[in-house]
């Protein structure tokens, strides 16, 4: 049961990563086609269902939802590029993924090779977070010093919200 619900976790990482498009694609003119693409999705998460839960058993109910949140996500961002005619920022992307896939690993290695408390090995996770981020350039390294001065009891600038 507890590798069904790491698979579905990462269900979540993958629908949370890409509903930005979705709700792009929501807001502009192409709501049926996004209705169509969940409902193509929820039909093939069925049947593959059926064929594989009763030999497989629920592992491989939550891959058939792992794999039908991928179809989507794919959908989405196609859909977004090719029909909304918004680029699609794939270095960015990109960067996001490696630094997740990063902080997964340093996050496993902390568990594997050291055996802290939780707190502290959250602690250590969320400072290699704000490494990984400042390294992959996905935050200046001037906006989290202004972040950890804030921290620090600094003022807020006259127009900040």
């Amino acid at each position: 049961m507890t590798l069904c619900l790491k698979i579905l976790f990462l269900n979540v990482l993958v629908h949370g990563f890409f509903a930005i498009y979705s709700s792009l694609l929501n807001s502009t003119h192409y709501v049926k086609t996004v209705s169509w693409l969940v409902a193509l999705s929820l039909a093939l998460n069925v049947g593959l269902n059926l064929m594989l839960l009763p030999r497989f058993g629920a592992v491989a109910a939550a891959l058939n939802t792992l794999g039908c949140a991928v179809l989507v996500s794919g959908g989405y961002v196609w859909l977004v590029q090719n029909r909304a005619g918004v680029a699609v920022p794939w270095l960015l992307l990109g960067k996001l993924l490696g630094g997740f896939l990063l902080l997964c690993a340093g996050w496993y290695g902390l568990q594997q090779t050291l055996a802290l408390h939780w707190l502290l090995e959250s602690l250590l996770a969320t400072i290699g977070f704000g490494v990984l981020s400042v390294v992959l350039g996905l935050v200046p390294l001037a906006e989290l010093k202004s972040f950890l001065r804030l921290g620090a009891g600094a003022k807020l600038p006259p127009n900040a919200p």
